[in-house]
């Protein structure tokens, strides 16, 4: 692979040790001008362990969208400084939104949930943030079809200082056993 950065070309290849063993290399090339000359520097860096730990965190990552995904469980997190809301695909499956061109925030959530229990909702945020303490509560989403469908909603606020900056939690598609009591 090579890429051209201000002057920086990264050329990346597997490489074999005389012994046979294989290892990831980077080599970094660098041409710049110095007194009317024209120099290149180059490095040579072994990547090998940043590319098993870059394999083992995209496997990590299939995992758990595959766990939350048998589980129907979703993810979320909210940066309560920029107010930047991102969803785990399983919240937008739970949902029944198409992720592509849709951006997830406080608001568009807060209309998927019932009418009936968006106070409640929006109550148990509120309390948990300011008693400090994670909650868990089960409401109803109102589908765009008419459907209902019921989910359990936990999550926690973390603080810096006195300061709220960021809420994470999991939402369940518990429809199915609503059904089934």
């Amino acid at each position: 692979r090579e890429a051209m950065t201000r002057g920086l070309v990264v050329f990346q290849w597997l490489h074999q040790r005389p012994d046979g063993e294989r290892w990831d290399a980077e080599v970094h090339l660098m041409r710049f001008e110095t007194e009317g000359r024209e120099l290149l520097q180059f490095t040579l860096l072994d990547v090998t362990a940043r590319r098993q730990a870059e394999a083992a965190l995209k496997a990590s990552e299939a995992r758990l969208k595959e766990a939350q995904r048998i589980a129907a469980i979703g993810s979320w997190e909210l940066d309560l400084r920029s107010d930047q809301l991102s969803w785990s695909d399983e919240i937008f499956r739970v949902f029944e939104i198409d992720p592509v061109g849709f951006a997830p925030s406080h608001k568009a959530f807060m209309q998927l949930v019932h009418p009936d229990d968006r106070d409640a909702v929006a109550r148990v945020y509120a309390e948990s943030v300011r008693l400090r303490t994670p909650y868990d509560v089960v409401h109803r989403l109102l589908m765009p079809d008419g459907r209902i469908k019921h989910v359990r909603e936990t999550g926690f606020t973390e603080f810096d200082g006195d300061a709220p900056v960021r809420s994470v939690g999991t939402v369940q598609d518990i429809t199915a056993q609503r059904e089934a009591d």
